[in-house]
């Protein structure tokens, strides 16, 4: 199951992880991590929509999606 997305965007590293029944999402610029910026929700929040402009922006629309999908089978697991 993949748990893990990144992308760059120029000088810009953009990251999304499923873990601890959580989504988190952050970026750096060029893997520095002194410029990180994130933040994270639960996956009843990510399911309501939380996080799902700039992802889709970042990641585009197929991306979503599929997180979207994984983070519903491993909500269903509870």
């Amino acid at each position: 199951m993949k748990t893990h997305w990144e992308t760059q965007n120029g000088f810009k590293n953009h990251y999304i992880d499923i873990r601890d029944k959580n989504l988190y999402i952050w970026e750096n610029y060029e893997g520095d991590a002194h410029t990180e910026m994130g933040g994270m929700c639960s996956f009843e929040e990510f399911i309501s929509g939380k996080f799902h402009t700039i992802i889709q922006s970042v990641f585009g629309p197929h991306i979503l999606d599929e997180i979207l999908d994984m983070v519903k089978i491993l909500n269903s697991q509870r």
